[in-house]
């Protein structure tokens, strides 16, 4: 079951941070609160994603 929700997930997963960049109310504290509680390991690989994306979507505004 964890398998299928993974791999559901992962694809939720690029949606959120796609919107994340086009949404100026989300916060970064708030990424990292919610990606601690699903990538523990990994949450700063996620959230430094999600800062270059933001940063090159700032970059082209």
């Amino acid at each position: 079951m964890k398998t299928k929700f993974d791999k559901y997930w992962d694809i939720c997963n690029l949606i959120l941070r796609v919107g994340v960049v086009f949404d100026s109310h989300y916060k970064m504290k708030i990424i990292e609160f919610y990606y601690r509680q699903f990538y523990k390991d990994e949450t700063y690989e996620y959230v430094s994603a999600i800062k270059n994306l933001c940063d090159i979507y700032n970059e082209y505004k």
